[in-house]
Order: C-alpha cells, then sequence, then structure tokens
C-alpha cells in the first residue's frame, strides 16, 4: 500500500511542479521546460525532481534559479497537494540528447 502511496505522489507533484515553474517563474517563451521525473522517497521526506530544459545552454542557468525558487515553489506546491506532510524539493538537470531532426522542430 504504501509504494501505492509513493506512485500516486510521484505522479501528483510532477503534474502540479511543472504547472507551477511554467505560471510563476516566468520562463521565456522559446524555452522548452519539462519534469521528466519524480521520485519520492519511501518515509515521503525528499521528492527528487529531474527536468529536461532546451535550449541547453540556459540549462545551468535556469536550473539554479529554480533552485533558488524551491521554498517559494515548495510553499506552492503545498497550497496545491493535499498531504499532511510535502516532501523538501530537490531539483536536478536531466540531460537529454536531442537529434538533428528535433533541434530544427524546436527552432521552427
Amino acid at each position: 500500500m504504501q509504494e501505492r502511496r509513493v506512485e500516486k505522489l510521484n505522479h501528483l507533484i510532477e503534474e502540479k511542479i511543472s504547472e507551477i515553474i511554467k505560471k510563476e517563474l516566468g520562463l521565456p517563451l522559446d524555452m522548452l521546460l519539462t519534469v521528466t521525473e519524480v521520485k519520492v522517497d519511501q518515509r515521503l521526506v525528499e521528492a527528487k525532481i529531474w527536468l529536461s530544459i532546451f535550449p541547453d545552454q540556459e540549462a545551468e542557468f535556469w536550473l539554479n534559479k529554480i533552485i533558488q525558487a524551491k521554498g517559494f515553489l515548495h510553499a506552492l506546491l503545498k497550497r496545491k497537494i493535499n498531504v499532511y506532510h510535502c516532501p523538501n524539493l530537490r531539483f536536478y538537470l536531466n540531460p537529454v540528447k536531442y537529434s538533428e531532426a528535433e533541434l530544427n522542430l524546436f527552432k521552427k
């Protein structure tokens, strides 16, 4: 039962944190940010969140900006999900390699 609860929380955090980041941080329109994975530990204390950011040259900058705003993001997430204890957030960059055809699609 605990595993099912953790899995549901993973999906809920993935959905809500993606909405919050896109609405609240003022991302540029030509940037693509995706929450690729969320893993909450079994004790529900920490949520590791992997982000994919395109274009790659701005990924580190935006990851650092998100990490700096993690207290703000945590407070907003806490209001959106109905759990007794909202896990602490840790953000990581998920390096994604795009093919030449995908890069051309993004540029259009």
